[in-house]
């Protein structure tokens, strides 16, 4: 009877040890398939990062072309305006002289 047991527990830990064995190998592969997965995504929010940070700068760049060309059209409106106004003032000034001048001549 104890020679019985013996046996018996020799088999249940024979057992236990095979069944330990095919959960360390059930688990290795896990970590292994979990590895293939994360440098699976790794790659994958690598190239949408790439794909956003290139979408940001050709959205950020078209609107600083834009606004560069806003800013272009303004100083050449103002610059037309400041034209215009210093040629007023250079026939007022002229005109202005040429009455004095004129008056200087007629006295």
């Amino acid at each position: 009877m104890v020679i019985e047991k013996v046996k018996e527990i020799k088999e249940a830990e024979d057992k236990a040890e095979e069944i330990l064995k095919e959960a360390e190998r059930k688990a290795l592969t896990i970590r292994n398939s979990l590895s293939a997965q994360l440098e699976r995504l790794r790659q994958e929010k690598e190239k949408f990062l790439e794909a956003e940070i290139k979408k940001y700068r050709s959205i950020s760049e078209s609107a600083t072309t834009k606004k560069i060309a806003e800013l272009e059209e303004e100083y050449r409106r103002k610059r037309e305006e400041k034209s215009r106004q210093y040629q007023k003032n250079i026939i007022f000034v002229a005109d202005s002289i040429w009455s004095e001048i004129k008056k200087d001549i007629m006295l």
